[in-house]
C-alpha cells in the first residue's frame, strides 16, 4: 500500500515510529484545544514511548486492513515537509 498521497495542496502520509516526535509535539501543542472532542487522555499518552507504540499499532492495523490513519501536511508551509516526510525536494 502506498505510504504517501498527494493532493494539490496537501500530503497525506502514513507515519511510522520515526515520526513519533512530530506526533507528540502535535498532541502537546494542541492538548487544550483537543480536550473538548477527544477521549480523556492519561498523562502517559503524552510520552514519546506511547506515541511510538500507537504508530506501530497503526501500521499493524493497516497491514491487516483494519484501518488506515493518514496524517495531513500542508504543501506550502514554513517547515520543509519534504524533509520531514522523507520526500524528494519538490
Amino acid at each position: 500500500m502506498q505510504q504517501i498521497y498527494q493532493t494539490e495542496r496537501l500530503y497525506l502520509k502514513v507515519l511510522d515510529k520515526s515520526n513519533a516526535d512530530q506526533v507528540l509535539d502535535y498532541y502537546r501543542r494542541n492538548k487544550d484545544f483537543l480536550e473538548e472532542w477527544e477521549a480523556v487522555r492519561d498523562e502517559s499518552f503524552y510520552t514519546l514511548a506511547c506515541q511510538e507504540k500507537l504508530l506501530e499499532k497503526d501500521l499493524m492495523d493497516m497491514d491487516q486492513n483494519v484501518s488506515l490513519r493518514l496524517w495531513i501536511y500542508k504543501k506550502k508551509s514554513r517547515i520543509k515537509w519534504s524533509e520531514q516526510l522523507h520526500l524528494p525536494t519538490l
